[in-house]
């Protein structure tokens, strides 16, 4: 009997995803500097305020019928069985820096990740910032199939990619978006 106890605990388990790279496809990437929008707000010039528009797009694993995403993310509908993300990273803020800084360099410390937990696709945002003096953010459009039923949940943005990862969120690789896809769902008629 106590073999039979054993065979129920292990059969119960699930393995833990760790395919997270074969997930990514390859998506085309277009000109950064056509992706990037810089902006004339600013207090200082040594700070290069504006918004970088990036792309990526994944297989669905196996079994997944849901995919989380934050409340604020634009959820639509996709034509392929594959979902697709289109970001927009900003950054507006009126600080004075010792150095320059400019939404080229800051854009790589925001992003987003995924996280696979059962039949559940987990979508998460890294990498805004705020203070008195403006600071940074990232948005997200998600194209997701019919098959799959999207949740929204209640969460902060994770700060830094680094708070993230220590939880097991896996880092997307994006690429620059020269058509700016973002607006396309996000510009009110």
């Amino acid at each position: 009997m106590p073999c039979a106890v054993a065979m129920t605990v292990v059969g119960c388990t699930t393995p833990k995803f760790t395919d997270y790279e074969r997930l990514q496809l390859p998506s085309k990437a277009g000109s950064e500097k056509q992706s990037v929008v810089f902006s004339n707000f600013s207090a200082n010039p040594l700070v290069q305020n504006g918004q970088a528009y990036e792309q990526v797009r994944l297989k669905l694993p196996e079994g997944v019928k849901t995919m989380t995403v934050p409340t604020g993310t634009v959820v639509a509908p996709s034509e392929r069985d594959e979902v697709v993300i289109y970001l927009k990273k900003s950054l507006g803020w009126m600080g004075h820096p010792d150095g320059p800084v400019s939404i080229l360099t800051e854009k790589k410390g925001m992003g987003a990740g995924v996280l696979v937990h059962r039949t559940t696709l987990r979508f998460t945002l890294f990498g805004g910032s705020s203070s008195f003096e403006g600071g940074s953010s990232v948005s997200a459009v998600v194209l997701v199939p019919p098959s799959v039923r999207v949740k929204t949940y209640e969460k902060r943005p994770f700060d830094d990619e680094a708070e993230y990862q220590a939880q097991g969120w896996y880092t997307l690789s994006t690429v620059p978006d020269a058509d700016k896809t973002f607006l396309k769902y996000t510009r009110k008629p």
